[in-house]
Order: C-alpha cells, then sequence, then structure tokens
C-alpha cells in the first residue's frame, strides 16, 4: 500500500528575536517586533510596548511522552532537528507561518507594516533555502495600503513563494476583504495559483 502523502497545515518559524528592531528603519522602530524573556514567559514587544506574553509551559499538553516514545518537539530552532521531528511524526511536508510575525496584525502604520512583511519574507526565504519542498513559508502580505499588498505580492511570487498569508482581522484603517479594492489582490492570486492562508488570532482582534 502506498503511504499518504501527510502536509501539516499548522507550523510555524522561529525568527531571530532581534531580526525586525535590526532590520527596521529608524524612523519606524516605535513598530519594531521583537522579543524578551523571563524565567517563566516570553514576551513579545512592539517597540517599549508589551503585546502578547506565552508562557514557556504554554505547550505542555501538545507535547512529551506518549507511552513509552518520548515526542518533545526538538527543531523549534534547528532545521536538521526538526526534519528529524517530521520523519519521527510521518510529516512529509509542513506549511510553516511566523511566530512572532502572527502579531504584526497589530501595526496600523502602513509603511512599518510594509516593511515587517518585506523583513520576514526574506529571512524565512534563505532561512529555508533547499528545503522549500519540505518547509513551505507562507508569505506575510501588508494588508493596510493595497498598493503596498500588490507590490510585496508580485515581488514574493517573483522570489518563488508559493503562498501568502493575511490577518483574520483587519485594523480600523485597511480596507475590509468584500471591498472591491481588494479585488487586485485576489486576482493576482488566482492567475498564478497561490492560496490565501489565514491563521487564527493573527490580526487587529484576538478571535480565538
Amino acid at each position: 500500500m502506498t503511504k499518504p502523502f501527510i502536509f501539516s497545515a499548522d507550523a510555524h518559524l522561529a525568527e531571530p528575536p532581534e531580526l525586525y528592531r535590526q532590520n527596521m528603519p529608524a524612523h519606524l522602530q516605535d513598530w519594531a517586533l521583537w522579543t524578551d524573556a523571563d524565567e517563566k514567559s516570553v514576551i513579545i514587544m512592539m517597540g517599549d510596548k508589551q503585546i502578547l506574553k506565552v508562557y514557556r509551559n504554554f505547550h505542555d499538553h501538545k507535547t512529551g511522552e506518549l507511552g513509552c516514545e518520548d515526542v518533545r518537539r526538538l527543531g523549534g530552532r534547528n532545521l536538521d532537528m526538526r526534519l528529524k521531528d517530521m520523519e519521527r511524526d510521518g510529516v512529509d511536508a509542513e506549511l510553516c507561518y511566523p511566530g512572532v510575525g502572527l502579531t504584526a496584525g497589530l501595526i496600523t502604520d502602513a509603511e512599518a507594516l510594509k516593511h515587517t512583511c518585506r523583513i520576514y519574507n526574506d529571512w524565512a526565504w534563505d532561512y529555508l533555502d533547499g528545503l522549500h519542498d519540505k518547509l513551505i513559508a507562507a508569505a506575510m502580505l501588508p494588508h493596510i495600503d493595497i498598493d503596498d499588498t500588490v507590490a510585496e505580492l508580485e515581488r514574493v511570487i517573483a522570489k518563488g513563494y508559493r503562498t501568502v498569508m493575511l490577518p483574520s482581522v483587519l485594523p480600523p484603517n485597511a480596507p475590509l476583504y468584500n471591498d472591491p479594492v481588494w479585488d487586485r489582490v485576489f486576482s493576482i492570486c488566482g492567475e498564478h495559483g497561490i492560496p490565501i492562508c489565514i491563521h487564527t488570532s493573527s490580526g487587529y482582534k484576538d478571535i480565538r
């Protein structure tokens, strides 16, 4: 019997803690995402403002021991170990969302959002070099200025991305998804066969 192809549709990449601050223009540093940590939690910051705290034991209910088998995640920031995790779990390929970048939906400055998406997309593509058939990153698209959306969409398609992501809830200064201005975006995705992915709680409001 042929083994079915197993595709995980909700994996994540762990960006370097200083990725956005190091690459964001100086005049936009108040919007730069970064992470801090203490003994119990990982804290996501935007400039000098705390926007999310995730306790270190948050995923304990998903990993640990299953019977006699240790199923702890080993490849959080190590791609070689990640491939071993996938092999152990029988996963052939993964759709990868950002980690810290999931909070980019809280950015309401169009220029800062444009730079944030570009920073992540360039990093993720280079980070997964040689593994694009196993770890399929969803490119982040800016969603406030549609001209920015179209420009980044065309750029990441040319780069080789095969899927993109948008936030689940748009900020007040962005056009809603049923606004005709989005037709340009949907048309390009349709023309190139690019699916649009939406991760829960990735937008301006947490809808979990």
